[in-house]
């Protein structure tokens, strides 16, 4: 296990600047059965939608690329490459499977949970969801809970990691986890990481894009802006729209793009 003062890393860092935009995103139906993981957050000023992973084979898409697309808290849809999206759904199958959640239990709700320990309180709730499935099966087979389903392992659920003040540069927790661990476990660790490096790119975009408008004006930066970033910028609330079906992502009318 790492060290409290080992920093964080990932061979599969800056995975944003290897996605692709998908050429008809509002196409897309995303759905439990379809989800690798999702993230939330819950904090004092208000709670929403991080971001999340679906396997969605589309016909638009090169049978070369990836059928695996992250969808920002902004509401873009973007591939994965194939390489990212493995390392995606292996660290979503190691977390599936960390102790603290009874496999056996049909609770509505079934939660694991930890806290990072931090000098000062009131830190926000990172809320990991995970395709509900015995010892992580369903993202093992990057098929979401169809797969689970059809292997008659679990309800069409979604399991809850709850990690209160997650940071890459803190690893030592506050008080002994579910498995009496002293640090959140390294694929847990590295799988927020990951996910924390497209929230900061979302809010990036959509920085860029209020710079743009104040150049431009208002209903230019469109244009201005597409075809130059990963994204526009904007939030695109189509697709937002077709997350509010799984509730535990936290998309709500008034988006927030999380921690």
């Amino acid at each position: 296990m790492a060290s409290p003062s080992q920093p964080w890393t990932s061979p599969t860092t800056n995975w944003y600047n290897r996605t692709t935009p998908h050429p008809s995103p509002h196409s897309l139906d995303f759905s439990r059965e379809s989800i690798i993981l999702g993230e939330s957050f819950n904090a004092f000023g208000g709670s929403g939608f991080t971001g999340a992973i679906f396997t969605v084979p589309d016909t638009n898409i090169s049978t070369n690329d990836s059928d695996t697309v992250v969808v920002t808290a902004i509401g873009g849809v973007l591939i994965l490459d194939p390489e990212d999206a493995e390392r995606f759904k292996e660290l979503a199958r190691e977390a599936a499977e960390l102790p603290g959640i009874d496999k056996e239990s049909l609770a509505r709700r079934r939660t694991r949970h930890y806290r990072i320990k931090h000098r000062v309180t009131c830190r926000p709730f990172t809320l990991l969801w995970l395709p509900r499935g015995s010892g992580g099966a369903s993202v093992r087979s990057g098929e979401g809970l169809a797969a689970a389903r059809d292997a008659d392992v679990g309800e069409e659920e979604l399991d809850c990691t709850s990690v209160y003040g997650f940071a890459k540069d803190k690893q030592l927790l506050s008080e002994k986890g579910p498995g009496e661990e002293s640090m959140l476990p390294e694929s847990l660790w590295e799988l927020l990481g990951l996910v924390q490096e497209g929230v900061q790119a979302a809010r990036e975009e959509m920085r860029r894009n209020v710079l743009v408008e104040q150049q431009l004006g208002v209903g230019e930066a469109d244009d201005s802006a597409r075809g130059r970033e990963k994204g526009d910028g904007m939030v695109d609330e189509i697709v937002l729209k077709k997350l509010l079906a799984i509730p535990e992502l936290g998309v709500s009318a008034n988006v927030k793009v999380g921690r």
